[in-house]
This record gives C-alpha cells, structure tokens and sequence, in this order.
C-alpha cells in the first residue's frame, strides 16, 4: 500500500491559485459523497485504492491531489473513471444518455457491464448487463445493504438469492436487499439482458480488479 503524503503527492496539493484550490476542493466533497452514499469507510476505500486512509483523508479535505495512478485506482472503487470524478455536477434535466453512448464498466469476462446514469448522479445506480448464453455473474456475492430491483429486459435468467432459485422471463422483475447472496446466469437460448436500480448505491466487490 502507498504511504503518499500532501508534500510528496504532488506539486499541485498546495497550488496558490484560486481555481486550482477550487478543483482541489470539488474533487474532496465528490470523493467524500461517494464513500458515505456507498456506506464505505476510509479505511475500506484506502485499502482498495491502495493509499493510506490518513492520505485518503487529507484528499477528501481538499489538502492534497492524488496522482493520477493513486486516482484511478480511486476512481475504480467506485466504478468510475477519473474523467468522471472530475466531472462538475452542472447538468440540466432531463438527461438523456443513448444506448451507443453508454460507459462500460469493469465486469467478468464475457459480461457486458454499462452504465445507464452519469457519474454525478450519486443518489442510485443503474447498470445493464448482457450475459451470452451460458454465461453468468460469476460466484454468488452480496454488496453493501441496499434496495436493488433486477430486471430481465430480454431472455430467461436463473437468479440465485440466498440459496434460493428463481426462473425469470423478459419482463419479470425481483427486487431483494443487496446485502443477500445472489447472482444471475443465463439459463436460455439467446443472449441475456438485465438491468439493476440500486439505492443507495454499493460497491460490487467482485466486479473490480
């Protein structure tokens, strides 16, 4: 694990100018959102990105600026990109996101993980997903505890719940507590579609290197 320090992470940690201390700031209160909506501790945060929790801390209070591998490994705890994190929250409603412009996110192989919501939306999460014919979510896990709904869009699905089996069809929905063991597999003949609305919003541990 790293052991960065304010005066050995970046020149830019102390930066005089006013707009530089202003993004310094933003990227602390957007950091520190993220952790609490997700019910993370620093700790928990700093061992996945692989800095200290002091480090992590002193970023959230705005007095330092990680380095661009320490903020991707961040930005990847949370399933984003440090493009994302970056970003202001300054949308205009209604936000419309095409299909084609979708984020990809980090999944199991031959899973097709998107993400349907900016990234400055912190309240909820929604993802698809498309699991070939045989294919799955890899070994049954929970994430967090929080309210989620899975959606089969389109193909038929077995939903593993708490040793629990479900069959499920395009238009069926189950909704549970994210903190039971679950996972889906495709159990038909044609590629699988599902889509998930979690809130708040978790980290699925077994989804990120």
């Amino acid at each position: 694990m790293d052991n960065e320090s304010v005066s050995g992470e970046s020149d830019g940690a102390h930066d005089s100018s006013d707009s530089a201390e202003t993004e310094t700031k933003r990227l602390g209160r957007t950091l520190r959102e993220l952790r609490q909506s997700r019910r993370m501790t620093l700790t928990v945060v700093a061992e996945k990105a692989k800095i200290t929790p002091s480090f992590l801390s002193q970023i959230e209070r705005g007095l330092a600026v990680p380095s661009l591998p320490a903020l991707y490994r961040i930005a990847r705890v949370f399933d984003f990109t440090p493009s994302d994190l970056l970003e202001a929250r300054n949308e205009e409603l209604p936000i419309l996101t095409r299909r084609t412009a979708r984020a990809r996110v980090e999944a199991p192989a031959a899973l097709v993980k998107e993400r349907l919501l900016p990234s400055t939306v912190r309240t909820m999460q929604v993802y698809s997903a498309t699991i070939p014919v045989g294919g799955s979510t890899g070994e049954p896990q929970s994430h967090g505890d929080s309210d989620e709904l899975l959606l089969v869009v389109s193909g038929t699905a077995v939903v593993e719940v708490d040793s629990k089996s479900l069959q499920m069809e395009s238009g069926d929905s189950l909704y549970y507590r994210t903190s039971s063991i679950h996972s889906v597999r495709n159990s038909g003949k044609t590629e699988l579609e599902v889509l998930w609305i979690t809130a708040p919003p978790t980290l699925h541990d077994g989804w990120i290197d």
